[in-house]
């Protein structure tokens, strides 16, 4: 893995010159490189974008991308959605400010996702799309001890927290199904 969980690095020079991406966007694929960067931070919430924690089961709720009208699985939320069949990494990076470095904070996988209601950039009410995101068993960042040390010391395994690769199953009704 090119980078250490709890570091900063310059989201302009140390990823999208070396990985390529989009360089505003909050969900960043990369083109060249097997993986999708997503961002989050507090200028997201300036957009209706409500990312965090979920504290009950250490899953990060990530918001999908589009300021306006109803977000849809098209670019990053595509992406993100489909990551694991397309064979990607969701690596995520917490934004430190503007024109600051970014912290990462380790690789997810999108177990899941739901729909919900808010607001766009123009104040119109549309659907919007929430991943649930669970950390990679190994990499998660200290960035709320208590659910990174819950998910250390799960004695579950990977497979029954998250959704690998070879076993995913997307249901019709948006829910992931594990195969054993």
């Amino acid at each position: 893995m090119p980078f250490e969980i709890d570091r900063e690095y310059s989201r302009l020079h140390d990823i999208h010159e070396v990985y390529g991406g989009q360089r505003q966007s909050g969900i960043s694929p990369s083109s060249t490189y097997p993986f999708i960067f997503i961002f989050t931070g507090e200028s997201g919430q300036t957009y209706g974008y409500a990312d965090g924690w979920r504290e009950q089961d250490g899953v990060y709720l990530y918001s999908g991308e589009g300021q306006v009208g109803d977000m849809e699985f098209t670019r990053g939320n595509r992406a993100i959605r489909d990551h694991a069949a397309d064979g990607k990494q969701l690596l995520l990076f917490r934004a430190l400010g503007k024109r600051r470095p970014v912290r990462y904070m380790g690789e997810f996988v999108c177990a899941s996702y739901d729909f919900g209601t808010g607001s766009d950039r123009e104040g119109n009410t549309r659907k919007t799309i929430r991943f649930h995101l669970v950390p990679v068993e190994g990499a998660v960042a200290p960035v709320e001890d208590q659910i990174a040390e819950d998910i250390q010391q799960s004695k579950l395994p990977i497979e029954d927290r998250c959704c690998p690769r070879t076993r995913q199953t997307r249901l019709s009704d948006n829910r992931i199904s594990l195969r054993t």
